[in-house]
């Protein structure tokens, strides 16, 4: 049964271990310098953003209401490619309704920028309560059932 037991000789096994030693001391190499680093940071932040960029185009084609490029192309021809554009008056609205809170007609604002008070705090409150858990005047629990209580309440 030849093929089941992989044999190298020790000339391979030093070339084979040369070849990834190499290859190693290459990578830390590059990776030591700034421009590298500086690569790889944005290779890695941009592979976080796409899925949010992808998103963003599909709520863009959904305002100008687009339909994407798969489901452009699945539609047939001759048939009716209306997009229903809910999207661009709902967002639409709710601009406006934002510019009206914020920048009003009639000019009154309908919200106000204050400082904050100053507290006046007597020495007496000023003091932290310790919290103990144990209430000024303990209660004795009730062990009653939740039908004795409807019934109490009912009565």
């Amino acid at each position: 049964m030849t093929g089941l037991v992989q044999t190298k000789t020790i000339q391979e096994v030093n070339e084979e271990q040369d070849s990834r030693a190499k290859v190693e001391i290459e990578g830390e190499m590059e990776e030591q310098t700034f421009g590298a680093q500086l690569s790889k940071r944005w290779h890695a932040w941009k592979e976080i953003r796409q899925p949010q960029e992808d998103q963003w185009l599909v709520n863009l084609r959904q305002f100008y209401g687009e339909y994407e490029t798969s489901i452009d192309n699945q539609i047939k021809i001759g048939r009716s490619k209306t997009y229903v554009g809910i999207t661009r008056m709902k967002c639409m609205s709710v601009y406006s309704r934002l510019i009206d809170i914020l920048f009003p007609a009639n000019g009154k604002r309908h919200w106000e920028i204050t400082p904050t008070p100053i507290p006046q705090i007597n020495a007496e409150e000023e003091q932290p309560e310790v919290a103990t858990g144990i209430p000024d005047n303990p209660q004795p629990v009730k062990d009653e059932k939740p039908e004795d209580i409807a019934a109490e309440k009912m009565s």
